[in-house]
């Protein structure tokens, strides 16, 4: 009868280096995060490296047009958090059915994984915010109601 370290040896042995270069490419990820982190604490502060934000997004906003900003925002919606995981799983599914194995799961799951792992903990270290919704494209217009919308 087979134990249960068998089957699953049957599964993970042939993945075990991909399995290992994974976790190894994750923890060297997430400790370049924190590092990257720890250098810009150190180098933004009130007068460092954030004064080279408004310059680029004058600059970012004198290229708009709405051609442009169609693009821009449908290829931020492709790459966004819903978009992304559908690419990914029709793009995993379709290389797992022409190898015939199961390396192309293995290998997209554990970079999804390792990618949320650093995004989330690279954003909670960094701590900036985002800029204002009024810069985002496209423009984002807070409405004011007005005395014809109160009942």
């Amino acid at each position: 009868m087979d134990t249960l370290r068998d089957r699953l040896g049957i599964w993970f042995k042939p993945y075990a280096a991909l399995i290992l270069t994974i976790l190894v490419g994750g923890v060297v990820i997430v400790s370049l995060a924190l590092l990257g982190a720890e250098v810009y604490d150190d180098v933004v502060d009130s007068a460092g490296l954030a004064n080279l934000d408004k310059p680029a997004l004058a600059f970012a906003e004198g290229l708009r047009s709405p051609g442009l900003d169609s693009f821009v925002t449908g290829f931020t919606n492709i790459g966004g958090g819903i978009g992304m995981p559908i690419l990914a799983s029709i793009l995993t599914a379709w290389l797992t059915f022409l190898s015939r194995n199961w390396r192309p799961l293995v290998l997209i799951g554990g970079a999804a994984a390792a990618s949320v792992t650093a995004t989330t903990f690279g954003k909670k270290l960094v701590g900036r915010t985002r800029p204002d919704h009024a810069d985002a494209v496209p423009l984002t217009r807070i409405r004011h109601p007005s005395p014809a919308d109160t009942p």
